[in-house]
């Protein structure tokens, strides 16, 4: 009741939001927030499903982006993510679909998909196609998801049968383009997901090349979404969006942690990193009392899956990160044997292994995932209790895999804790990692304090150890 009383500029500036436009649009007033889910002119359908997911409110993202994106103006948004942003791409889109749907021309009259929604990897992508199908069943929208690591010839056969709506990875997009399978040539809306993660795995030549089969700006509306905003982006944004309203939560060109997380560093030695996570789990364990129990959200709907008890310790939902593959498949079988219901998650396994594993974690009958960094962006699981840096990550990328690692926990307005082991042979990545604490107003051990570089000695961010041990495919 409090926000509704607010004024748009109030509302933004109590919640760091700054809204801008390039272009024309430079000097534009902007489309007042939708606080809530009935200011939104959504059709009935899309309300009631909304309603039926037992979300209170929208979230930032969505309040501001619906009423831009409602309007057909190109957007860019750059937000942390656990924001909610699929939905704040996928409304707008459904809604405007269902209203030129009668219009000549239009709705089950034209010639191929009428969206394309492109991700950088295969879990993010099956993460949209659920909410795509959640929302765009009950109105007719049909969609597939395309991306490597699996047989063509279904996604070929979906496109053929007609869908509405496409989610696809870009290196396999880009495939089923060149082998004259997919016809983007009636696509009204583009969505860029995690674009700076795109980008990051060298997927530009590809969404450029997925970008000159589609209309032209002018005739499509693009929503690009992404954590950051590095001049590669920028760059990306102006080549193929048309005079955009661009969106920030938050600062932008730093990278912060979500202040929901309470970030535990804890210093030790590689020895000694077994031992610890061990106390860590034992400490959940004696956690996990009934009130834990009741809080995490039952299956809903008539084709829910059910967990499956298998008997292990019960505790809240962990995904513990590690650097390489066979850390990852070592830990797990050691876990398991030690009561715990985990398994792994890595690029060496099937994705039918990778999608049944992700989907045992969400439905509570696996508890505890190790995982390599394959799984810390797009991995959506609302319930995710802690996160457990085992190994830093490394790399240039590492501050931001950082911060999307422990982004698993703390999402949609939820509390979660990151624990995060940092040795002697981490101390290259001491500056960053303290300047993202302080950012988040969180406590720096004195030792850590100790490795910090002085400002004259160079960056001393992350970097200088490789990519680490996951090397697993390209999400394409």
């Amino acid at each position: 009741k409090e926000e509704k009383s607010q004024s748009a500029e109030e509302w933004r500036t109590a919640h760091q939001i700054t809204v801008r436009g390039h272009g024309k649009r430079i000097n534009e007033k902007f489309a007042d927030p939708f606080i809530e889910f009935d200011d939104a002119p959504f059709n009935p359908v899309i309300q009631k499903t909304l309603k039926a997911a037992g979300f209170e409110r929208p979230t930032l993202i969505q309040s501001q982006a619906w009423p831009i994106a409602l309007q057909g103006t190109d957007l860019i948004s750059i937000a942390k993510t656990g924001s909610g942003k699929t939905c704040g791409f996928l409304l707008p889109a459904f809604h405007n679909f269902l209203q030129t749907k009668g219009a000549p021309g239009n709705g089950r009259n034209f010639q191929g998909p009428m969206m394309i929604v492109l991700a950088p990897t295969r879990e993010l992508a099956i993460q949209i196609l659920d909410e795509t199908q959640k929302f765009g069943r009950p109105i007719g929208i049909r969609s597939v998801c395309c991306y490597g690591g699996s047989p063509k010839y279904p996604q070929i056969q979906a496109l053929q049968r007609g869908v509405e709506c496409i989610i696809a990875t870009p290196g396999r997009i880009n495939d089923l383009i060149e082998m004259r399978k997919a016809d983007l040539s009636g696509v009204k809306f583009v969505v860029l997901d995690e674009a700076d993660r795109m980008l990051d795995m060298g997927f530009e030549p590809q969404i450029r090349s997925i970008l000159s089969n589609v209309p032209e700006a002018t005739k499509r509306q693009t929503l690009l979404f992404s954590a950051t905003w590095p001049k590669e982006i920028q760059k990306l944004a102006f080549d193929f969006l048309n005079e955009p309203v661009q969106i920030n939560v938050g600062e932008v060109n730093a990278l912060n942690a979500n202040k929901d997380i309470t970030q535990n560093i804890i210093m030790l030695s590689d020895d000694e990193k077994l031992d610890k996570l061990k106390e860590i789990l034992t400490q959940l364990v004696d956690s996990a009392d009934e009130s834990e129990e009741k809080s995490a959200p039952a299956p809903t709907g008539r084709f829910a899956p059910k967990p499956v008890d298998l008997g292990g310790k019960k505790h809240a939902k962990i995904i513990v990160f590690v650097a390489k593959k066979y850390v990852a498949h070592e830990l797990a079988n050691q876990l398991w044997d030690d009561g715990f219901a985990c398994d792994s998650l890595h690029g060496d396994r099937a994705q039918w292994e990778r999608t049944k594993v992700i989907g045992a974690f969400k439905e509570g009958t696996l508890r505890m995932l190790i995982a390599t960094d394959v799984a810390a962006r797009g991995l959506d699981v609302k319930d995710v209790g802690a996160v457990v840096n085992y190994d830093m990550p490394v790399g240039v990328n590492g501050a931001e895999d950082y911060i999307h690692r422990i982004g698993r926990t703390g999402r949609a307005g939820a509390k979660g804790t990151a624990h995060t082991f940092f040795t002697p042979g981490d101390k290259k990545l001491a500056t960053e990692l303290v300047r993202i604490l302080e950012d988040a107003k969180q406590e720096v051990p004195d030792e850590l304090r100790r490795y910090v570089r002085p400002k004259f000695g160079g960056r001393g961010g992350f970097g200088g150890r490789g990519r680490g041990g996951y090397s697993g495919g390209r999400g394409g």
